[in-house]
């Protein structure tokens, strides 16, 4: 296609058909292809129960786990829901995006869903994927107070895990992103799900203690030659 001179493809799997494919075409046709390494991809090779789950974790992480669910199931106010229906996306959707930029606002930054076009496109989305079956997105309520939603999608035998929101502020006792990261898993192993898919993170990221296999995941360019013959750097 005529009228561009630099290709850039983000968070790149080794596997992937832009990688396999993709590259190397552009390659033989006398583009530069660059490729460097850009974070790491956390994932779960699930099991076949939550309990086959649970023992394989670290016995610390384990407790936490637990200790999380238990204390959140205790609170008499404490419920969980599911959505599960197109009129509800909007609200959830909404509670999804105050939760995330509060948790990100105690570190100074705004979030993902700060771009009001970015957090429209994920609505109209999330309702495109609950009209598929691939929608899961819950939330956490106590007193009917949102206190915690989490967004994943889920295809072809894999649960994403996109992004989350918590009230840990005012119900840092209970862990509710431990809490919903939880059932998100056992909710991906209920479906017969092969992998949840905690997806980028950073070197140290917390989902290392989700029992994550890693991959390197990379940063890919190519450049075309200019009028006059030279790639652009």
């Amino acid at each position: 296609l005529p009228g561009w001179w630099r290709l850039e493809l983000r968070d790149v799997l080794p596997g992937s058909f832009w990688m396999t494919e993709l590259m190397p075409r552009l390659h033989e046709q006398g583009l530069s292809v660059q490729k460097v390494s850009s974070g790491v991809r956390y994932w779960v090779d699930l099991p076949e129960s939550w309990d086959g789950y649970l023992s394989g974790l670290k016995h610390n992480y384990r407790r936490k786990i637990n200790l999380s669910r238990r204390r959140t199931e205790e609170i008499p106010g404490a419920r969980v829901e599911h959505i599960d229906s197109v009129e509800q996306v909007d609200a959830a959707m909404r509670t999804l995006a105050k939760l995330h930029a509060n948790r990100w606002a105690l570190v100074g930054e705004k979030g993902a869903f700060s771009s009001p076009r970015f957090n429209q496109f994920h609505v109209s989305w999330a309702k495109t994927l609950l009209e598929h079956n691939q929608l899961r997105l819950t939330l956490l309520h106590i007193d009917e107070e949102p206190v915690a939603a989490i967004y994943q999608i889920h295809a072809h035998g894999t649960t994403y895990y996109y992004q989350s929101g918590s009230d840990v502020e005012k119900w840092a006792g209970i862990s509710p992103g431990k809490y919903m990261l939880s059932l998100g898993i056992e909710q991906a192993i209920a479906a017969e799900d092969r992998i949840y898919d905690f997806m980028r993170g950073a070197d140290m990221s917390y989902k290392k203690d989700y029992g994550c296999t890693t991959d390197d995941v990379f940063l890919m360019r190519a450049f075309r030659r200019s009028p006059g013959g030279a790639h652009h750097d």
